[in-house]
């Protein structure tokens, strides 16, 4: 009977303990699926970390990239002086080109009209030829032995001038030839080599004109050479027959006297075929017809006016050609900057345009890369500030739950106290009750009490008080005090 009220007690005190064991399986169940949640949220905040990492990544990026805008600039302000430097450089080279294609047409036309001018020349000689040829013819026929005299120096003269001619025509066809020869190579060849030709032309030119008027000079020189030659011969034909003889003499003896016009002939032949078949007269040539002509002037004694003509007509070229080259000289400089400044300020312009679109284009990325940079950094801070917000979320209820349970422990504990106070209090009262209903027995014999001492003994092992456990059966005090041991061990493993 002892025994199955002592199982009955424990049985109570078991199904108390086990309602407050199932409240503690429940906050560990809970506890558990808040340390799964923890769990979860430490792996959202290692992907958070990744993504600021690489946020953070970017925007280092973005900084040293506008770090590099000022070298990048300098370059850009460095290759901006190149380009302009070499479009200077390309448009000075394309003006000095269209002042050589100028010169070189100037020239050309200077050539054309230096040729026309030999062409004149030409006909001028042929024109003299001509008149010589018809005065000799009429001094042919006035007298016999005159005429044979005069027909004999006419002869040779006519032949010195029919030699001439040949050599004149032959060498201007040659000239003719090697002027369109040369005029083809200059159309196909360089532009600089032919602006040199061009210029060996028209310095050729001007030489074949000066040797042509020399030629003319000496013709003239010849024409009144014969002129008188043919006044003197008149005059011999009007003296008597005995002085015609003794003129006869002398002129045998004065025999040179037309070899020495021949030879004045022949020296202006030379002259011509040498500037006919050349093509040019050499410096030398010049001066060899230089020399010569004075011979010709102190040996024929020419007019005065003819004299004045050529040295009028040797300086009216000379100084239309000096004139010439003075234009040329102050009109090159002038075109040239001219079109030089034209394309400058054509490429100053376009210059400016493209440094306008480059500012713009610079404006529009310092924009681009700050609105990135502010769209970043907002997403940034938004994103992490919106993880502190559920970190400290989290934190808080992670710290409401521990106070919860700090406050479950400690109503437990209050409650084993007040289940501990019960029990005193139900042992002091059933040790009133009993002793009211033994306090007779005591007064009746020591029978009775003994009676009441085995009671008691029997009260206090069931209120489980550490009175000493009874034989083979464990004590209420063991098994409560291993209860406190376990539940302090529990407690130290949470």
């Amino acid at each position: 009977e002892n025994e199955v009220r002592r199982q009955a007690d424990e049985l109570d005190i078991s199904r108390s303990k086990l309602g407050t064991l199932n409240k503690l399986e429940a906050s560990v169940t809970k506890y558990k699926k808040k340390l799964e949640e923890m769990n979860s949220l430490r792996v959202q905040v290692r992907e958070l970390e990744s993504y600021n990492a690489q946020y953070l990544d970017k925007v280092l990026d973005l900084e040293s990239t506008i770090k590099t805008m000022p070298t990048l600039k300098a370059l850009v302000e460095k290759y901006k002086n190149q380009v302009v430097e070499l479009e200077t450089a390309n448009v000075e080279a394309g003006s000095s080109l269209r002042v050589k294609e100028q010169k070189i047409r100037r020239l050309q036309e200077e050539l054309d009209s230096a040729l026309g001018g030999k062409e004149f020349l030409e006909s001028q000689v042929e024109e003299l030829r001509s008149q010589i040829a018809s005065m000799q013819y009429r001094d042919g026929n006035e007298d016999g032995m005159s005429a044979g005299e005069s027909s004999s120096v006419s002869g040779g003269s006519l032949s010195a001038d029919v030699l001439l001619g040949r050599d004149a025509v032959s060498g201007m066809r040659e000239r003719v030839a090697r002027l369109e020869r040369e005029n083809a190579e200059l159309k196909s060849g360089n532009a600089d080599a032919g602006q040199a030709q061009l210029t060996n032309d028209l310095d050729m030119a001007v030489k074949a004109k000066e040797s042509l008027q020399v030629a003319l000079f000496q013709l003239q020189k010849q024409n009144d050479q014969l002129a008188e030659d043919l006044r003197n011969a008149r005059i011999q034909n009007q003296q008597q027959p005995h002085q015609l003889q003794q003129q006869e003499w002398q002129n045998v003896s004065d025999g040179p006297q037309p070899m020495q016009v021949s030879s004045d002939v022949g020296v202006s032949g030379t002259v011509g075929s040498a500037v006919g078949t050349a093509g040019f007269v050499s410096p030398a040539t010049l001066e060899a017809g230089g020399a010569m002509v004075p011979v010709g002037v102190m040996q024929s004694a020419p007019t005065p006016g003819a004299a004045l003509v050529t040295s009028s007509n040797n300086a009216l070229s000379t100084t239309q050609i000096a004139d010439y080259e003075g234009k040329l000289e102050k009109l090159v400089p002038a075109d040239s900057m001219r079109v030089t400044v034209t394309e400058l300020t054509k490429r100053l312009k376009e210059k400016e345009s493209v440094i306008n679109e480059l500012s713009e284009q610079r404006t529009k990325l310092e924009n681009y890369t700050k609105k990135t940079l502010h769209a970043v950094q907002t997403k940034y801070m938004v994103a992490v500030s919106s993880h502190r917000n559920q970190i400290s979320e989290k934190q808080e209820r992670v710290d409401f739950l521990e106070k919860k349970m700090k406050e479950v422990r400690a109503s437990y504990s209050r409650e084993q106290a007040l289940m501990m106070s019960s029990f005193y209090e139900v042992r002091t009262l059933r040790k009133e009750g009993c002793a009211r209903f033994l306090s007779p027995l005591y007064a009746s014999g020591g029978h009775s009490q003994r009676v009441g001492a085995q009671i008691g003994t029997e009260m206090q092992r069931r209120t489980m008080m550490p009175q000493g456990p009874a034989a083979g059966v464990p004590g209420a005090g063991s098994w409560l005090a291993s209860k406190r041991t376990e539940e302090r061990a529990k407690r130290r493993q949470v």
